[in-house]
Parts: structure tokens; C-alpha cells; sequence
């Protein structure tokens, strides 16, 4: 769970069930202050050769919401070996692909998520600056004690350079610049940036309602099976191993959800890992969420509920039988 992000005035407050705070952040003008010195952190800092002179990129300055964004990063880190930076006029998205099981994630951070940002030479590509996890989550893996000591993080994304930059703005004139390799990346991201509801069926629910199925060992489970009445919604495991159904049952009535439409009784399977991993990022930013059938390769949406300057959106793969 994360703690409340660092207080700020009422009116730009956007309470999220749960005690996250995010802010709506007020202009700083830090981008034409900034005189930032390279730094390796963690990965090595090298002239770029052979690359366009010419900037493509957008500039993105976060204070307040720092703390949330270092550990949405760390939480997307676990989904895929890549994260993929996109940059655009009207937001932000930071996304993930896993191609072993086709999950897809989707976080987007609107303009008020930020203090400032400078797109005026931004041109925007859906396929964005992709680092590895592994590199994403030692940037953002930052202790609480140097998160006080940061006034400002700076994220560099401009997907025609070698690297994605990311500056750590301190106190004074103290700044560190960390450049981070990207990699080639595939744009069959694009297929699942504009998933649409089929309609199949939609559920609201409290967090807090799912907490008896995450008791078991994920170590020993396979799949969740939901059998989708017209009353109600009836819920199985199976064994990792054997494929066997557990003798273990739970069934809410439809009154238990804040909302619960079906279209007709059905039955769906998915992995209980990317189902356990996806409610634990969203426990980070709300008690509140949406399950949902899309349109396309992974129909099974998982997503924030109400969202207001930042929205999680995960998609899993599933097997719907009538």
C-alpha cells in the first residue's frame, strides 16, 4: 500500500479511496532552471553517436507525486522485462507487454499529473522509449530519505535517441542525470492502446471483497474460474500441477458489487498469478475497481474506477465458454 503522497492545498487534492493523494500539480518553470551533471547510478553514462540532432522529445517534471510514481514503476517492473515511455501532448503513458502471455498494461498520467512539461518539439510515436525493467525499477527504487532530499525528478523521452534520460533535481543547484539504454521494441503495442468494451459484462467491486481468494499459496494455483450467473458469481481454483479443480468455492450474490451486468451466464478462466499481480497495483491506487470483457487479444480488463490524473489499466488473456 502506498502512504499519502506529500500534503499540498485542499483544491488540488484528488483523494483516491484508499489514502493515496495525488496532486495536482502547480507550475514550477524548473526546465529552464536545471544545469544537470551525468551521473552512472546505475547504468553507464555514454556519448550518443550516430543520432538525429534534432530534439523529438518531451520533458516531463514531477514533484509531489513522486512517491507514487516511483512505486508504480516498481510495481510494473514485475509484469514484463521492458516498460515502455510514451510521451504525448495530453498525457503520459507508461506501458508494459508481456509476449509469453500477451498481458498488456496501460499506465496514464494526465498533464495535471505533473508540474511542468515542455512538448513544444515533441513528436508523438506510439512506440515510445522501451528500458528494461530491470534498469526502470533501480532508477525509480528510491529510498524514502533521498525522496526528501529531491525537489525534482525530470523524465527525458525522446524515442529517435539512444537513451531516455531521467534527472534527479536536489537541492541548490545539485542535479544528477541518469541516461538509461533503450531498446528495439516492436510496435504491436499499438493494438492495445485503443481496446474497446464488448459489453460481455462489467463489474464494480470493493478491493477488500477479493481478499479471501489471495489467502492460497499463488505457488499452487494455476487458474481462476468464474462461473458468471445471472444472480450471482461463483468462483473456483485449479491446481498448478494437475489441472485439478480445488474442492474450494466462494459465491457472492450480485448485491455484494456496486454494479454487476452480464449479458448471459458464462464461464471464464485466467491465471491466478496475473490476476493476484494485478490487484495488488491496484490496492496502490484505489479500493475501488472495474472488471471487464473487451474487444481483442487479452479481453479481460482490469482497471481503475473513476480515475482522476492517473488511471492503471491491465488486460489478461482468458478463455470465455458459453
Amino acid at each position: 500500500m502506498l502512504d499519502e503522497i506529500l500534503n499540498e492545498k485542499d483544491s488540488n487534492k484528488f483523494d483516491v479511496e484508499g489514502g493515496l493523494k495525488l496532486i495536482k500539480e502547480p507550475s514550477s518553470n524548473v526546465l529552464s532552471k536545471i544545469t544537470y551533471f551525468p551521473n552512472t547510478l546505475s547504468t553507464k553514462y555514454l556519448v550518443e553517436e550516430n543520432k538525429s540532432l534534432i530534439y523529438t522529445g518531451g520533458k516531463y517534471v514531477v514533484s509531489q507525486n513522486l512517491e507514487f510514481l516511483c512505486k508504480i514503476v516498481q510495481n510494473l517492473s514485475t509484469l514484463s522485462v521492458n516498460i515502455l515511455f510514451i510521451p504525448m501532448k495530453d498525457k503520459f503513458l507508461i506501458c508494459t507487454h508481456n509476449p509469453s502471455t500477451s498481458l498488456f498494461s496501460k499506465t496514464t498520467l494526465t498533464n495535471d499529473f505533473f508540474d511542468e512539461m515542455d512538448i513544444t518539439c515533441l513528436v508523438e510515436r506510439n512506440s515510445g522509449c522501451c528500458i528494461s525493467s530491470e534498469s526502470a525499477n533501480s532508477i525509480f527504487r528510491i529510498s524514502r530519505e533521498f525522496l526528501e532530499d529531491i525537489k525534482h525528478l525530470v523524465i527525458n523521452a525522446d524515442s529517435s535517441k539512444d537513451f531516455m534520460d531521467v534527472v534527479l533535481v536536489g537541492p541548490g543547484a545539485v542535479s544528477e542525470l541518469v541516461k538509461i539504454n533503450q531498446l528495439t521494441y516492436d510496435n504491436s503495442i499499438n493494438d492495445y492502446l485503443s481496446l474497446r468494451s464488448s459489453g460481455e459484462f462489467c463489474i464494480i467491486s470493493h478491493v477488500e471483497i477479493w481478499e479471501s481468494l489471495f489467502k492460497r499459496s499463488p505457488n499452487t494455483l494455476s487458474e481462476i474460474i468464474f462461473y458468471m450467473k445471472r444472480e450471482s458469481l461463483i468462483i473456483k481454483l485449479k491446481k498448478q500441477n494437475t489441472g485439478e479443480i480445488l474442492n474450494f468455492k466462494i459465491e457472492f450474490n450480485a448485491k455484494n458489487f456496486i454494479r454487476y451486468d452480464t449479458e448471459r451466464e458464462f464461464v471464464l478462466s485466467f491465471s491466478y498469478t496475473e490476476f493476484a499481480m494485478a490487484c495488488n497495483i491496484i490496492t496502490n491506487l484505489t479500493k475501488t475497481f472495474v472488471l471487464e470483457y473487451v474487444l481483442g487479444e487479452v479481453p479481460l480488463k482490469i482497471s481503475t474506477y473513476q480515475p482522476n490524473i492517473a488511471n492503471f489499466e491491465i488486460f489478461l488473456p482468458c478463455n470465455l465458454v458459453v
